[in-house]
């Protein structure tokens, strides 16, 4: 499958619900094993506690340049070794039922991926789509 957004999310940038550049936006690893993609998820409730891997801290340093978004690459920490098949970028509230899905990201960027030790390091792909386009 391609990297996909939410449909919910797309609604939720053109009403100014998510501020890509001051939003707390995070990276959650996820187990394909567990989870199956649907555009029609929302909420982080939507995906099952067995398919998250790892969460992220918030992304730094967010970019948004004619409509292409950009961070700082991440280090995902308090894995148990276990591999993860793709990546996903929620908006968090602290909340599952109020934080927000943005993308799927499964192709590229090393995916899937067995982390080293305890410890992922996701590059964002230097391409002119970065991390997305909308």
């Amino acid at each position: 499958m391609a990297n996909q957004r939410y449909l919910r999310a797309n609604q939720a940038f053109l009403e100014g619900e998510i501020a890509w550049t001051t939003d707390p936006i995070h990276v959650l690893l996820v187990s394909t094993t567990a989870y199956t993609f649907s555009k029609y998820h929302a909420w982080l409730a939507d995906i099952p506690a067995s398919a998250r891997i790892a969460m992220s801290g918030t992304l730094e340093n967010r970019t948004a340049t004619n409509g292409i978004a950009d961070a700082d690459d991440i280090l995902v920490t308090g894995l148990d070794s276990q591999a993860f098949h793709a990546f996903v970028l929620v908006k968090s509230t602290g909340n599952e039922a109020t934080s927000a899905l943005i993308s799927f990201n499964d192709k590229g960027l090393g995916i899937p991926m067995s982390p080293n030790g305890n410890a992922a390091f996701i590059t964002w792909s230097n391409d002119e789509d970065k991390i997305m386009r909308l």
